[in-house]
């Protein structure tokens, strides 16, 4: 009967496969800090975009301007 051959995986000590969790840890931080800062970076063109498309009259008070969100909503509703 023929032996199975068996294929030489290398070995991993305990200090190998800690400094690969930690790179990949580190890795992954990384990601998500590149992540939150996309966003915020998204957020903050979107922020502006809106604010210079707005044309918020500084006169107008809560009242006036809730008035004219009624007449918008019903302009366009049925």
């Amino acid at each position: 009967m023929a032996q199975p051959e068996i294929s030489s995986a290398p070995s991993y000590s305990s200090q190998d496969a800690a400094e690969t969790q930690q790179l990949s840890c580190t890795e992954a931080g990384n990601a998500l800090a590149s992540e939150e800062d996309d966003l915020e970076q998204f957020m903050t063109e979107i922020t502006e975009e809106l604010e210079g498309e707005m044309d918020v009259d500084a006169e107008k008070d809560v009242d006036e301007l809730l008035l004219e969100l009624s007449d918008i909503i019903d302009s366009v509703t049925p």
